[in-house]
């Protein structure tokens, strides 16, 4: 490992003192950025799934209400979760201490993102030394990927501290202290019980064990005996569930894979956006700094490398630097050939963890630019830049359910339809309505969708179609209005935001002229050709996809 001089103590103590200082004001920083707009998110898709179903007396019930007991056919056969109980236990039971609203929730991921900035930072000081732990924490605690995920109501928080943990163990286990091998083989448990993906984690440690360390036979057995213990307990389970792996719906999106997945996952790692769909149109003067702060970041995390190749490093420091760039490249890569190879189930947020090691290098990488007003310069334009794609992008992010249920508990007539276009859409609308289910159906498929509002339109009835990533809203508009009837776009929160478009009935209705709702208004489709394209019924991009 990193060999350090010993300091006079006085020197020493001085740079504990400044460490802690900067440590404590970096996490600062990630809790003030992570509590940014969190009370004006909604609670969307699959949030929705257990937020439902929190209230109920004891975790064996949430569980298999929330992922199978009670929801249709088509969602129970599309829940990896049911294999992966750790997160939703962890959530169970913060809601019995904290509540189960939807801010109580999000900040159980709030306490474990600004955790992970803190292990990070510790990460850091092990693998390069203070000034590089302190730019590679700031920049994990500015990253937007890493906030955004860091207010969900889902595991990717408690995934990515569990990782940072896992790394921070590894390094003692190496240099053979008993408590690295026990914190270790446990983080890792229960991240194979928190996400089956995360196995891609033990792939980049043994990687790195036999690149690095594969003259060490015992510490390499032993390492490798431990992990094929975790992952038969893990597949135990999933036998003794009954889970079929290779016909379950699992999470994967029906669309192609496409080669831009890959260079788009670095976006969204590198921290300058959250999901696939780019964020400039809906910012400030149509600029987005992602591109810029994914360059920077990238060529930042070059630098280790380079040094190493022109001047020769210690091998404690060349190892650091092979577990770095490992823990960033082999996942996504992994994840991209069982994507290409057998289902498409690549989705940066199952490798958000990678952005951790990913910062680790840029801050490495600040750290050894010798100069230091450079140092300093590249430094703060690059955090000013992530600063800037949290100001400029509109809050909320989320889809704004909360704000149309609202409305519509205000202006709908009793017998009102609401009809969800996809699955993702009905999921937090049956959260937010007390509605009957005959009043909030299901349509997956757009022709079912059509039929069914043109049925409620000849009877009568007033109906609010709820559309997000969907391209086709104008078309669905020139239909109702070739009906004879007089239909309004209302627009809520969200990135790209919620359309919904009110049909009003012709009998038992109060008055055709519903106000529209407060902030966004009547206007064009922001969702349409930025995320969107190809047939009808293909012209949508699952919520889980996007964001």
């Amino acid at each position: 490992m990193v060999t350090e001089t010993r300091l006079p103590r006085p020197l020493e103590d001085h740079g504990r003192t400044l460490g802690t200082w900067v440590a404590g004001g970096v996490i600062l920083v990630a809790l003030a950025v992570r509590l940014w707009g969190i009370s004006g998110e909604s609670a969307w898709s699959d949030e929705g799934l257990t937020l439902s179903f929190l209230d109920r007396p004891t975790f064996a019930g949430f569980y298999h209400d929330s992922m199978a007991g009670t929801l249709p056919g088509y969602w129970r056969e599309a829940m990896p979760e049911r294999v992966s109980p750790v997160y939703f236990l962890v959530e169970y039971y913060w809601a019995r201490l904290f509540g189960a609203r939807v801010l109580s929730l999000r900040l159980l991921s709030v306490f474990l993102g600004v955790a992970t900035v803190g292990v990070v930072y510790c990460l850091g000081r092990r693998l390069q030394g203070g000034r590089a732990a302190g730019y590679g924490a700031l920049l994990m605690a500015l990253s937007l990927s890493h906030t955004y995920y860091s207010q969900e109501i889902r595991f990717y928080a408690l995934i990515t501290l569990l990782v940072t943990l896992s790394m921070l163990a590894y390094l003692s286990l190496i240099e053979g202290r008993m408590w690295g091998w026990a914190v270790h083989v446990a983080a890792n448990a229960v991240l194979l019980f928190t996400h089956p993906v995360c196995i891609l984690l033990f792939a980049a440690q043994g990687f790195h064990l036999l690149l690095c360390h594969g003259r060490r036979p015992r510490l390499c057995l032993t390492w490798f005996t431990a992990q094929a213990a975790v992952t038969a307990l893990f597949a135990g389970w999933v036998v003794w569930l009954g889970y079929d792996v290779g016909h379950a719906g699992q999470a994967y999106r029906p669309e192609l894979l496409d080669w831009r997945d890959l260079p788009n996952a670095m976006l969204i790692l590198a921290g300058g956006r959250f999901g696939k769909l780019d964020p400039a149109p809906f910012m400030w003067l149509g600029f987005s700094a992602d591109r810029i702060i994914a360059l920077l970041v990238a060529g930042l995390s070059m630098v280790p490398a380079w040094r190493f190749f022109r001047r020769g490093q210690a091998a404690g420091d060349r190892s650091n630097a092979v577990l770095l760039y490992t823990w960033c490249i082999l996942p996504p890569l992994l994840l991209f050939l069982i994507a290409l190879l057998w289902r498409h189930v690549f989705f940066a947020r199952y490798v958000l963890y990678c952005g951790a090691g990913l910062c680790l290098l840029a801050g490495w990488g600040l750290g050894w630019i010798p100069h230091t007003a450079a140092r300093r310069f590249l430094a703060a334009a690059l955090c000013l830049m992530l600063l800037w794609q949290h100001a400029a992008l509109p809050r909320p992010h989320r889809p704004g359910y909360a704000a149309f249920a609202a409305y519509m508990k205000e202006h709908a007539a009793p017998n009102a339809v609401v009809l969800p276009l996809k699955h993702f859409n009905t999921i937090p609308l049956r959260y937010y309505l007390a509605i009957p289910d005959e009043r909030l159906p299901h349509h997956q498929g757009y022709g079912e969708f059509l039929k069914s509002a043109k049925t409620c339109v000849r009877e009568g009835t007033e109906v609010w179609a709820v559309f997000w990533l969907w391209q086709g809203v104008d078309d669905f508009v020139e239909t109702m209005k070739d009906l004879g009837t007089t239909p309004r776009t209302l627009s809520f929160g969200g990135l790209p935001p919620l359309h919904v478009v009110h049909i009003p009935g012709r009998v038992g209705v109060r008055d055709p002229a519903v106000p529209p709702p407060p902030g966004r208004t009547t206007g064009p489709d922001l969702s349409a050709a930025s995320c969107c394209g190809g047939q009808r019924d293909a012209q949508f991009a699952h919520a889980s996809s996007n964001v």
